[in-house]
């Protein structure tokens, strides 16, 4: 079994590693469609890309070998906590994190926080789903993770590319160069990351014998929390289990799930037996729904948000969100 969770926060990354994730073909958990190229076309098509994909990454490492000042620096693993008071928005979002805290809601001593940034020690708090599942919220405050590489860098990786090219077949060398081409632009026109500080939703199950902290997902900033809210899923053969977070004021979420899910362009859509839909309750902000389909396709296609009195809340859509495997701790 696995669990992968839903990140719908955005960070800037080098143009190799954007590469990079398209070298290994999509791989499918038990139970779930394979990934199969439409056609002979696609395939090779595929195939190109992740050649091409391959050579860039490569060309990136060796680009940081020769200037390490290149090299992105990613912040190291730091189980820092913090007794200052979220923000107001923060605070505003779930009513768990206003009331006074419970021996109940603290930490086990093996799980003093979130891997990165400083963790609101005073705001740990345990929750209940309708079905008695518990879980941990966190709330951590910390710098989104961004890099900017300069022009001379970004240089320094193309002229490794276009001698790494040198031999190669002509329409791997155009596709290689277009794609580091599409890959610099979309990087150097990107939105700068915000480098003040932000409050981020955690949300992690209770461990084996509710000690430490089970799968999870987090980095969640309050604004992205309040249209999409915080999802992942575990997944197997037989199925999958959704568990979502969401804002004060959401007392049942409608997930709908079409029968044929697109793969994109090049691959074959997945096709289910029937479409379905699932009604679940929501209880301390939390819901837990099993979904007859593995982790991957777990996610709702599309959700609706509803009031204690049936009232919709919200019509809630994926943002392009990014599908990740969660840590556990």
């Amino acid at each position: 079994m696995r669990t992968i969770a839903v990140c719908v926060a955005v960070t800037t990354m080098p143009v190799s590693a954007v590469a990079a994730k398209a070298v290994s073909a999509p791989t499918s958990a038990p139970g779930e469609p394979a990934f199969v190229p439409k056609g002979p076309k696609a395939a090779r098509h595929i195939a190109l890309q992740n050649a091409a994909s391959a050579l860039i990454s490569r060309a990136g490492q060796e680009a940081w070998t020769a200037r390490p000042s290149c090299k992105p620096s990613l912040p190291r693993p730091s189980s820092k906590t913090t007794h200052d008071t979220p923000g107001q928005a923060t605070l505003d979002a779930v009513a768990a994190l206003r009331r006074p805290a419970e021996p109940r809601d603290a930490l086990p001593d093996n799980a003093a926080g979130v891997a990165f940034g400083e963790t609101y020690v005073d705001y740990t708090r345990s929750v209940t789903s309708a079905g008695g599942k518990r879980f941990y919220i966190l709330v951590a405050r910390s710098v989104p993770v961004s890099y900017r590489p300069s022009a001379a860098c970004l240089d320094a990786e193309r002229a490794r590319l276009v001698t790494l090219l040198r031999g190669k077949p002509h329409v791997l060398r155009s596709t290689a160069l277009g794609l580091f081409r599409k890959l610099r632009r979309a990087q150097e026109h990107a939105r700068a990351t915000p480098t003040a500080p932000q409050d981020s939703l955690w949300l992690f199950t209770k461990g084996p014998g509710r000690t430490g902290l089970g799968g999870g997902v987090g980095g969640i900033g309050i604004t992205s929390f309040m249209a999409h809210g915080v999802f992942f899923a575990s997944g197997g053969q037989h199925g999958s289990t959704l568990v979502g977070l969401v804002p004060d004021g959401v007392a049942s979420v409608t997930l709908q799930y079409p029968r044929t899910v697109s793969r994109g362009r090049w691959y074959k859509p997945a096709v289910f037996p029937s479409a379905f839909t699932r009604t679940v309750r929501v209880q301390q902000n939390v819901l837990v729904v099993h979904v007859p389909r593995g982790g991957l396709e777990a996610f709702a296609a599309r959700m609706v948000w509803r009031s204690a009195d049936g009232k919709v809340l919200r019509v809630v859509t994926p943002p392009g969100l990014r599908i990740r495997q969660s840590t556990s701790h």
